[in-house]
């Protein structure tokens, strides 16, 4: 008999699906490569492309640092997909793995070879993992 293995899982992964505000490459997160647009074109009165501005004046300022700090680290995931063998309730279910936050989760129902699968629509940069266990054993299969 197998150990007893319980798995709790939130996947953090970048998006093309949808645009959030600040998100000025979009790539489906507000990070770093964002706010080096934005500090590119600060206060610059030779916009063109309207770059870092999220407000529609092509000028970057402290609007656009509101909105681009507001969206900081968020994810847009809402093109995932989760099935999953079980779950421990229907507060922890597989669709919480690619929510796009780390403060919900999926947990299986306390029994031996529980699964997650994640359906990310194409091939995507995974960008953090967060995984919990009980038990001595946790695998993770790629398929490409």
């Amino acid at each position: 008999m197998s150990p007893l293995n319980i798995i709790f899982l939130s996947l953090m992964a970048s998006s093309l699906y949808g645009v959030q505000k600040g998100d000025f490459d979009r790539d489906g997160s507000v990070d770093f490569s964002d706010l080096l647009i934005l500090a590119q074109y600060w206060l610059s009165p030779d916009n063109p492309d309207c770059a870092g501005d999220t407000t529609g004046d092509c000028l970057a300022n402290l609007t656009d640092f509101s909105d681009v700090s507001q969206n900081w680290l968020t994810l847009t995931c809402s093109d995932f997909s989760a099935t999953a063998s079980s779950e421990e309730n229907p507060s922890l279910a597989a669709l919480n793995a690619v929510d796009g936050t780390l403060a919900t989760r999926w947990s299986s129902a306390f029994a031996d070879d529980q699964w997650l699968q994640l359906d990310l629509g194409q091939i995507r940069k995974v960008t953090g993992l967060q995984k919990e266990r009980v038990g001595p054993a946790i695998q993770i299969l790629e398929e490409r």
